[in-house]
């Protein structure tokens, strides 16, 4: 139902989820404040327990917003938990053909982690840059790591990944591979993200 969940009508929703109400559907009509999409998802997410989670996002419902923050939205929805995305309204989407552009992009560099994303669980490990946003999903070996600095922060980060050795480390926006190193040092761009997968050495 309609900006429903387990946050903003705890009790009602215990009471009707899931015999009468199937998911979650928060609504973040946020001009583009991709920080608000991270804390809202992550947090029903965490309150439900799982993906059944479905959040409407908008490109430019009480707000425009430059089309590159759908990119960002779309990725903080699906790696901090939800199971799909839904938008209000579709005649947002004609105000630039970058819309449509952002949004494919977000799901083309996810498209390959596909079953990764769908049976991982919550990456809950940060780096050092404290006022950075830290995303991402792990399974196994394997996990995809999102630090956004939405509220331009300092740029620089180092992140160190859970295992002793990594086999592979790749930039998913570049497409480039990175020497795969267990201690990841890199900078944000203020206003931009980051987008990594890592693999586990055997």
């Amino acid at each position: 139902d309609y900006a429903y969940g387990p946050l903003r009508f705890p009790g009602l929703f215990q009471r009707t989820y899931p015999r009468y109400i199937r998911y979650s559907m928060p609504s973040r009509y946020v001009a583009g404040r991709s920080e608000l999409v991270h804390d809202t998802i992550r947090a029903n997410h965490k309150a439900l327990g799982n993906k059944d989670l479905i959040p409407w996002l908008t490109a430019g419902t009480y707000g425009d917003m430059p089309p590159h923050k759908i990119e960002q939205m779309v990725l903080e929805t699906l790696l901090n938990g939800a199971g799909g995305i839904t938008y209000y309204k579709f005649d947002n989407f004609t105000d630039s053909p970058f819309d449509f552009y952002y949004q494919a992009s977000a799901l083309a560099m996810l498209r390959p982690y596909e079953d990764l994303i769908l049976d991982a669980t919550l990456l809950e490990q940060k780096g050092s840059n404290q006022e950075l946003f830290y995303s991402g999903m792990q399974k196994g070996p394997e996990l995809l790591l999102l630090v956004g600095n939405y509220l331009n922060a300092a740029e620089e980060c180092e992140y160190e990944f859970p295992w002793d050795a990594l086999h592979e480390l790749k930039d998913l926006r570049s497409g480039e591979s990175l020497s795969p190193a267990r201690k990841l040092r890199f900078q944000v761009p203020k206003g931009d993200f980051r987008l990594f997968y890592a693999k586990a050495a055997n």
